[in-house]
Formats: structure tokens, C-alpha cells, sequence
């Protein structure tokens, strides 16, 4: 597999920089989900092992935030690419012995260690989840790793509706080179961020999703009451070929406040000078400098100043919802 393109940028020309497009420039979206405790912010869905829990201590532990000498590197790696969030649904005609999968939305989210974390936006899961909460267990969100080739069904362990972001899981059955993303603990020295996405949407949710499901390696089985999907031989990247690429930006921070001194987003978001298109919700948006992860995409398209800009809910939040799904393990 090509590990990725890198773009070499001058400290000097990349504090200077308003935006820069990579090459395929992105053109810009639970299980049996049982609530069982909810406080002001988040909502508990399902809890961990401790040995699970303790690999996310590493995902918060981080240095402090410094300006780098010379040139800014920027490697679009395997663990930093994107996974597909898919909202499906099985349907079994049981008198026609018949079983289908309809695809219902897609969002991404992004793989955080080799235990399987990942966070996305909660809007990506919340079709699934309430239809879960209704009973219809035939609802399920589906996991894509195009890096690795696996596609697994996820669970939901923790959320916040109002900040718009959800910790999930999947189950990896073996053992992938997955690189710890860390959570950033400040603000991105240079106030760039830099984002990752896939070039065709279209393709994503058609083709792509069609090869996917009905690729050789799937396996369809019945467990506790339900249908699951699962394929750790799922077409890579490369082997998709052309027809997928990754796209990004790097992009300004905006401000919070408008020229009239009236907020542009909530205290618990911030803005990138960039577009967005459905399909980008869920995923993450970095820091350049040190490769933290500084937030997930929520919005998209909103103007703020006559420029066209992405929402994402930062860091402090996301430290906070894993934070808080950590102490209810003690």
C-alpha cells in the first residue's frame, strides 16, 4: 500500500498561509443501545474491560504544546485515514428466506488506538441509536477501515447529544499497526489545522458500499437475537484503486465572534476556514505540528464573515466525555 503523500511546509510560509489544498482536495456524515445512566453532559451506553479502559489513559496523556523549528511535515499516514461510518439495516423476510442490508446514511469517525476506540459525531449514530431504542435491532452502524480492510459492526459506549460527539468500539479480532491518536491538550501554536477526507462521497456511499457488502470475505451470521456483519478481508485502498483518493485542507482557525461581537459557534466548538460536505461529519481535524487530534467535524458549509467554514467539537469537550467514561470505571 502507498503510505501516503507528504507535504513539506516552511515555518516561515506556513504561518503566512491562509489555506492550502493537497492534491484531490476534499470538495468539501447503536447497537442495543440501553441507556444506563445519564448526568448533565454525556450518556453512558456501555462500559469496558479495565485492561481496555487503561489503553485510553494513553490517548490523554500528551506534552505540551510547542512551536517547531524549520519545516512542518505532513504525512498522510494509514492510522490517520479516515473510517467510513455506515448506518445499515438487515432485512429478513423470514417466509421468503430471504436477507438483505439497506443502506440508510454515512458519516466518518476516526480510530483512535489498537483497542478498537474511535470517535465520530453523535448525529452519525443517532438515526441507529433510536431505532435500537424502539426495538428494531435490524438497525446497525458499520465500522470501514479502507487503510487495513476491515469492516466491523460498532458499539456506542458514551455521548453527548448537545456537543454532538460519541465514543464507540470496534472488536479487532487481531492485531493491526494502529498508531495511538493522542487528544491535543491547547490550541495549535500556528492556528492551522489540517483535515483528512475522501474525494468522492458519491463513490463512497455507492459503489464502494455495494463492493464492500458484497465482497467474497463477508461473513453474515445470527447471534443473541440479531444479525451481524462482519469482514476483516475488506477491500484497502490500494486495491480499490483510482476511484477512491484521499483529499484534506489545511485551514485557518476563525474566530468565535463576529465583527458585531456575537458568538459564531458554541463555546465548545471551533471553526476551520474550509468547506465541508455531508459525508465529513464524524471525522477529525489535527494539529499539524504535533499530530493531535484537535476535534470532530459537526457542521459544515456555515458562512461566518462571508466565508465558507467547518464546525468541529474541540478537544476540551472530547477529553472531558473520555475523561468522564473513565471514572465510571473506578
Amino acid at each position: 500500500m502507498t503510505k501516503g503523500k507528504v507535504l513539506l511546509v516552511s515555518a516561515a510560509l506556513f504561518a503566512m498561509l491562509g489555506g492550502v489544498a493537497l492534491d484531490n482536495p476534499g470538495k468539501n456524515q447503536e447497537n442495543n443501545a440501553i441507556v444506563r445512566e445519564i448526568n448533565q453532559q454525556f450518556t453512558l451506553v456501555e462500559r469496558c474491560s479495565q485492561e481496555d479502559i487503561a489503553s485510553l489513559q494513553e490517548v490523554l496523556d500528551v506534552p505540551q504544546k510547542a512551536a517547531p523549528n524549520g519545516t512542518v511535515e505532513i504525512v498522510i499516514k494509514d492510522s490517520l485515514f479516515p473510517q467510513i461510518a455506515y448506518h445499515l439495516e438487515f432485512l429478513h423476510d423470514e417466509e421468503a428466506g430471504t436477507l438483505g442490508i439497506a443502506y440508510h446514511d454515512q458519516g466518518g469517525s476516526t480510530l483512535l488506538n489498537d483497542r478498537g476506540y474511535f470517535l465520530t459525531a453523535y448525529h452519525v449514530f443517532e438515526e441507529s441509536l433510536k431505532e435500537n431504542e424502539k426495538g428494531n435491532t435490524g438497525h446497525f452502524m458499520l465500522i470501514y477501515n479502507t487503510a487495513f480492510g476491515f469492516a466491523l459492526p460498532a458499539r456506542t459506549l458514551v455521548y453527548s447529544k448537545e456537543k454532538d460527539i460519541l465514543l464507540g468500539k470496534v472488536d479487532l479480532s487481531r492485531s493491526y499497526p494502529i498508531e495511538t491518536i493522542k487528544i491535543s491538550s491547547g490550541e495549535p501554536v500556528w492556528k492551522r489545522v489540517f483535515a483528512l477526507n475522501y474525494d468522492d462521497q458519491d463513490y463512497v456511499a455507492g459503489p464502494l458500499r455495494k463492493q464492500l457488502l458484497n465482497d467474497e470475505d463477508r461473513i453474515i451470521s445470527y447471534k443473541d437475537g440479531r444479525w451481524v456483519y462482519e469482514n476483516t478481508g475488506a477491500p484497502t485502498i490500494n486495491e480499490i484503486g483510482e476511484d477512491i483518493r484521499l483529499g484534506g485542507f489545511l485551514g485557518n482557525i476563525g474566530s468565535p465572534l463576529s465583527p458585531e461581537g456575537k458568538p459564531n459557534c458554541e463555546p465548545w466548538e471551533s471553526i476551520a476556514v474550509s468547506e465541508a460536505i455531508p459525508g465529513d461529519s464524524g471525522t477529525s481535524v489535527t494539529d499539524p505540528t504535533d499530530k493531535t487530534l484537535l476535534g470532530v467535524v459537526t457542521q459544515r458549509n456555515e458562512t461566518v464573515d462571508r466565508e465558507k467554514v467547518c464546525i468541529y467539537t474541540d478537544f476540551r469537550a472530547i477529553r472531558e466525555m473520555i475523561q468522564y467514561y473513565m471514572d465510571q470505571h473506578k
